[in-house]
This record gives C-alpha cells, sequence and structure tokens, in this order.
C-alpha cells in the first residue's frame, strides 16, 4: 500500500512509511523501474498459542547471510543469559526489555 496510482491524472505516489519492504513493486512493475535488493527480514518475540504475537523487526533487512547468522547467535546468547526456565523468548523480552535486546543486536550488527 505503498504506492497509490492515480490513473486518471496519470500519477504515482509513493509513501515511505508505508514500505514494508516486501519488494511486490520489484517483481510487478511492468517497465522493470525498481530494483530489489535479496536480503533476509528478521523478526523477534513472535508467539503462537493461547496468547498471539506478532513478531517485530528489531533490525534493518540484511543482505549478508553472515549478518543472519550473527544476528540469530546474538538472539540465542541474550535469551540463555537473560531468559528464566520455561520461559518464552517473547516473556523474556517484555521483563528485560526489548531496548536492551535491540541495543545488542545493534552492537553486533555495526
Amino acid at each position: 500500500h505503498a504506492f497509490k496510482v492515480d490513473q486518471q491524472n496519470k500519477t504515482l505516489s509513493y509513501d515511505e512509511d508505508l514500505c514494508v519492504s516486501c519488494g511486490r513493486c520489484v517483481k510487478q512493475c511492468p517497465k522493470e523501474a525498481w530494483e530489489g535488493i535479496k536480503g533476509y527480514q528478521l523478526f523477534f518475540g513472535g508467539l503462537y498459542g493461547n496468547r498471539i504475537v506478532v513478531g517485530k523487526s528489531l533490525a534493518p533487512i540484511l543482505t549478508k547471510e553472515e549478518d543472519v547468522f550473527k544476528a540469530i547467535e546474538t538472539a540465542l546468547v541474550w535469551f540463555k543469559a537473560h531468559g528464566q526456565k520455561l520461559e518464552r523468548f517473547s516473556t523474556t523480552l517484555d521483563r528485560v526489555g526489548w531496548d536492551d535486546f535491540q541495543d545488542r543486536l545493534g552492537e553486533v550488527l555495526k
């Protein structure tokens, strides 16, 4: 929904705040006017079950596979250091603080 086409006035508008980096603009452009970079978007803290929580993207789109592994390793180490027995990652993030985890992730992905 980031792009709006006004066929009557033959205009195209783009709202960067609505962009979710799905890549549809690249795939669907009939004039191939958009170029995309393949990457990975990681979401953290999602939960499925009795309490459904949608994960949050706390890092930029990662274009290097090694950065994906760094982010996953960081999440596992952080969870091991802060998580309690039988606690889900989402609950640990809520208890300890999303900012704490995001700061650690940012340090690793510089």
